[in-house]
């Protein structure tokens, strides 16, 4: 059984599809990293010099980071298939690497933003933590935009082409 959706609608719920859980596997891992790497320890900390503290902030970076991404994969499906048939209408908008990591750079965007906000945005009794919220902004910038381009580049698949027209 067929579904009644053109070919080229299917191609963009498939390239959706992948692209949208690539990106949260790549952005969970790249997110991991960032967290451990550039956490901020603070003076006084028992845990400010060894490994141990690196690999524990790299597994807490994994389970916040993993669930972000499971969060974010239903909005990100939507966005990257609005953004897909964006670009068949404008194939311009991802004509050189640049402007892919440019389109990508702005499509991650609305997650850093979200959890930017999760951060500062007082939620109960619990004050806006604004010392927190620009804390994450490397590790979310890195995990968002990582995740969102590195598929492109490197799944065959999912790289930005020009699709053939008949004449």
């Amino acid at each position: 059984m067929t579904w009644p959706v053109s070919r080229s609608t299917r191609k963009i719920l498939a390239r959706a599809a992948l692209w949208s859980a690539l990106s949260a596997l790549v952005g969970t891992i790249l997110w991991s990293f960032a967290a451990a790497t550039l956490a901020v320890f603070p003076a006084g900390d028992p845990l400010a010099g060894p490994a141990e503290a690196w690999f524990s902030r790299l597994v807490l970076g994994a389970a916040f980071g993993g669930f972000v991404a499971v969060v974010a994969v239903p909005p990100y499906f939507l966005i990257f298939c609005l953004w897909q048939a964006l670009v068949l209408r404008a194939p311009t908008l991802e004509a050189t690497p640049l402007r892919v990591c440019i389109s990508s750079l702005a499509l991650a965007l609305p997650c850093v933003a979200a959890v930017f906000l999760a951060y500062a945005a007082p939620s109960g009794a619990l004050g806006p933590f604004w010392s927190e919220a620009f804390g994450s902004l490397p590790s979310t910038f890195v995990g968002a935009w990582g995740g969102i381009w590195l598929p492109r580049v490197l799944v065959t698949y999912l790289r930005p082409s020009v699709e053939p027209v008949a004449a």
